[in-house]
């Protein structure tokens, strides 16, 4: 009986023994999963943060390019606006200088039919005050001749009259021709 209890007692102790290691087996792997679990927490959180931190940066990247390229558009768009300003410029400049142009060209039509009436009407004047001259002159002859025949003059002293009138109308184109130029 003795060793039978002995070897009771014997198992009794083995069993807590293994329970015992059993259990400290069990806490030793359960403290390596919670260990694990945690080491895969933290690896998890840093992907995490990685990936995060790379998609900020992407992001970040992505406004830097599209800021510069909407910049780079507006540049463009403001040299192009400029350039067309500039043509628009140039293009009403000639159009105004074309227009002055035309304009004086008239003007100075307009002042050259002008002088050429002037001057034609100035020579119609003159014209009409020689003419009326030419007839006083021509009456005044034709009464001193009448008077020279009433006097009863003889014809030799009247056409020596009449060569020197007739002289000095020669003198006097001579000398209006002269004066005049």
């Amino acid at each position: 009986k003795e060793k039978l209890l002995y070897s009771r007692g014997e198992e009794m102790r083995l069993a807590r023994q293994r329970e015992e290691k059993e259990r400290a087996w069990r806490e030793k792997q359960i403290k390596a999963a919670r260990v694990e679990r945690d080491r895969q927490t933290e690896i998890d959180e840093s992907r995490r943060d990685q990936i995060e931190r790379r998609r900020r940066r992407e992001i970040a990247a992505q406004e830097l390019e599209k800021d510069f390229w909407t910049k780079q558009q507006q540049r463009w768009k403001a040299e192009v606006e400029t350039e067309r300003r500039r043509d628009e410029a140039k293009l009403a400049a000639r159009a105004e200088y074309q227009r002055n142009l035309l304009r004086q060209m008239d003007e100075k039509e307009e002042i050259s039919l002008r002088v050429k009436e002037e001057e034609k009407k100035r020579l119609e004047m003159d014209e009409a005050r020689r003419r009326e001259e030419e007839d006083t002159v021509n009456r005044v002859k034709e009464r001193k001749l009448q008077q020279l025949q009433e006097f009863n003059i003889p014809d030799k002293y009247k056409k020596e009259i009449e060569r020197k009138s007739v002289a000095r109308e020669s003198l006097k184109f001579t000398q209006a021709y002269h004066m005049t130029r």
